[in-house]
């Protein structure tokens, strides 16, 4: 299978075109970095589903954001709300993000395929549980840190 590659304005429009508002459609792309670790490994495949705008976004969501210029999209956790903005935040980044609108938002992350220990999908108290440990810092601190000890322990066995 060969992969087709946009990226900047055209992947915005794109997306934009296929998951906007009211949209059944789903769009799958792969993800690249390491913001999001261990959730979302580079090169999974993220499922984006359009904004639900009856149940709206809540804290502990996993969306996908547009920045201003429409040239870069960043796929992070919601880790506040505050009058329909919103404050996003890769789980293994240090720093938040600026605040957003819900303009800046492209689509929700639907699932992610691939395999190891973090389930395919999160729960709605898992996903707020994870907020609440990126949003404070307890995660880049204490467990991502212990995910890479353990895991580092279990190659050596």
């Amino acid at each position: 299978m060969s992969e087709f590659i946009l990226t900047g304005k055209a992947f915005q429009h794109l997306i934009t075109s296929i998951i906007g508002a009211d949209s059944v459609y789903r769009i799958r792309v792969r993800g690249r970095g390491f913001s999001m670790i261990p959730f979302i490994k580079s090169r999974d495949a993220v499922i984006l589903k359009p904004v639900d705008h009856h149940r709206g976004i809540k804290f502990g969501d996993i969306v996908a954001v547009s920045n201003r210029e429409k040239t870069r999209a960043v796929i992070h956790r919601v880790i506040r709300s505050r009058n329909r903005c919103y404050q996003t935040k890769g789980d293994s980044n240090a720093i938040s993000d600026s605040w957003c609108t819900i303009d800046d938002i492209i689509g929700m992350v639907d699932h992610i395929e691939r395999t190891g220990w973090i389930p395919y999908t999160c729960s709605r108290w898992q996903n707020t549980l994870i907020a609440i440990a990126s949003r404070t810092g307890i995660f880049t601190r204490l467990i991502y840190p212990g995910f890479i000890y353990f895991r580092d322990l279990a190659k050596k066995q």
